[in-house]
Formats: structure tokens, sequence, C-alpha cells
């Protein structure tokens, strides 16, 4: 009798070091400080609205965060980014793709879709020389952004 209360005794002790250990690691993930990040953006002749709006992780100036912030311009051209379902971006150096707007669907028929009304090489991180830091207290106007044609 008394083997069989050590065997369990060990094996509940076993029990309860393993569910610890599995509750500690189902703790939530990191816990991920965001910076508000809002700005507007603009071509020659005004504000651009309805534009998908990413910035991607710049590593070669130290930023290696695996989350993309992203946010879409309104009527006005502004735009606030939210990473995952939650305002603001992590600090750090962002390359900054813009994606055209799209149109609606007319009569159940999808629009064609034609070259952006900006240059080509703001649609990719790999090809925009659009650059922003993300940091605590930033300027007005620090995260606007103006397209070339």
């Amino acid at each position: 009798m008394v083997r069989n209360c050590s065997c369990l005794l060990g094996q509940a002790t076993f029990l309860g070091m393993f569910l610890g250990l599995f509750l500690v690691g189902c703790g939530g993930g990191e816990n991920l400080e965001l910076l508000p990040v809002s700005g507007k953006v603009s071509l020659a002749d005004g504000p651009l609205a309805g534009a998908g709006v990413s910035f991607r992780a710049d590593a070669s100036k130290g930023n290696n965060t695996p989350h993309i912030p992203s946010g879409t311009t309104d009527s006005e051209g502004k735009y606030e980014l939210t990473t995952g379902n939650t305002k603001g971006a992590p600090a750090g150096w962002y390359k900054v793709a813009v994606t055209p707007p799209t149109a609606a669907p007319t009569g159940g028929e999808m629009p064609q879709a034609g070259p952006p009304p900006f240059n080509q090489k703001y649609t990719s991180p790999t090809t925009t020389d659009l650059s922003i830091e993300v940091k605590e207290g930033a300027a007005p106007g620090a995260y606007d952004l103006n397209l070339a044609k």
C-alpha cells in the first residue's frame, strides 16, 4: 500500500509540473509595445483615398520584427496603423509600401486593374525608397507620405 501511494504521489507531482510548464508556455505570447502611427498619403494633386499602407521591418537598420503594421487611407488620405488587431506599430525602422486603391465592382463585374496613380516603386518593400522610423515622441507629420508620379 505504501508503494502505491508513493507511486501516485510521484505521478501527481509530475503531472503538476507538466501542467505548470504548459500554462507558462501558453501565457499569451510576447508583450509587444506599440507606438501610435498615423499620417497622410498625398499625391501632387491631393490626398490618396483607399490606398493600403504597410510598414515592413528594415533589417538593414536593425529592425527584425516579424510584424507588419498596416492601414488603409480614408477619403482625406489619412491612415492609422494597426498591428494585428491593436492600434500602433513596434518601434524601429521600416520600408513603407503603398498599394493603389481598388475600384468597387459595378454591376457584378470586377474592375480591370490599371496602373497605380503613383510611381510603381512604392508598391513593394524591395523597391520603395520610403523609409520611416517609428519612435516615441515623433513630430507631427513624421509619418506623412508624399508620392511622386
